[in-house]
């Protein structure tokens, strides 16, 4: 797979993610991160935090941008807790979702 990133270096070996695949998301990857890029439609948002309420995982962080109003969306959040692989394949597979990255500390450590 492959994503365009731009990031800085905040010094001292840490960094600040700034767009993900030209879209705005800001975050610092010292947490697990889900990444939701979906079409600007209504209940998205809900969608993504309730799958999250059903694994009792807490967002940390969460923020959110749009290229243009009913164009394509961005959601970032910093969480808690690891997401299980079955969660991120059914949240991939809902409708008007787009591309779905995770960034587990698992993997990096």
């Amino acid at each position: 797979r492959e994503r365009k990133v731009q990031a800085c270096s905040l010094g001292g070996g840490r960094i600040m993610i700034s767009r993900i695949d030209g879209l705005k998301a800001v975050f610092s990857g010292d947490h697990p991160t889900l990444i939701v890029q979906n079409d600007d439609t209504p209940g998205k948002i809900a969608l993504i935090s309730e799958m999250l309420y059903h694994s009792r995982i807490n967002i940390a962080t969460m923020q959110l941008d749009r290229d243009i109003r009913g164009g394509h969306a961005v959601t970032v959040l910093e969480l808690d807790q690891e997401i299980p692989d079955q969660d991120l394949h059914w949240l991939a597979a809902q409708e008007g979702i787009l591309k779905v990255t995770y960034l587990s500390l698992k993997e990096v450590n």
